[in-house]
């Protein structure tokens, strides 16, 4: 769930959309990019599954562009490989 004063900008998908960036800005176009996983850990039990954030990492930039790059270079990490 996004704060109230957070705007969803794109989310950035790897190739199996297991892994996405969501990057936000805010009123003064500050981006902000939030790994998560889509987690099905607990789809035998209670029968859902849903975005998980990866830890605490976030980044913050001023350019939409950079936040695309620091979206890929979040899955790449995340997935294990040199592209997302």
């Amino acid at each position: 769930m996004l704060a109230p004063s957070l705007r969803l900008i794109e989310a950035v998908y790897c190739v199996d959309q297991s892994v996405r960036a969501l990057i936000t800005a805010d009123a003064t176009d500050v981006y902000r990019i939030y790994p998560e996983c889509w987690d099905t850990s607990e789809f035998e039990i209670a029968r859902y599954a849903y975005w998980s954030p990866r830890g605490s990492r976030t980044s913050v930039t001023d350019s939409l562009e950079t936040g695309r790059a620091i979206a890929r270079e979040f899955i790449a990490e995340i997935k294990g490989t040199s592209e997302p």
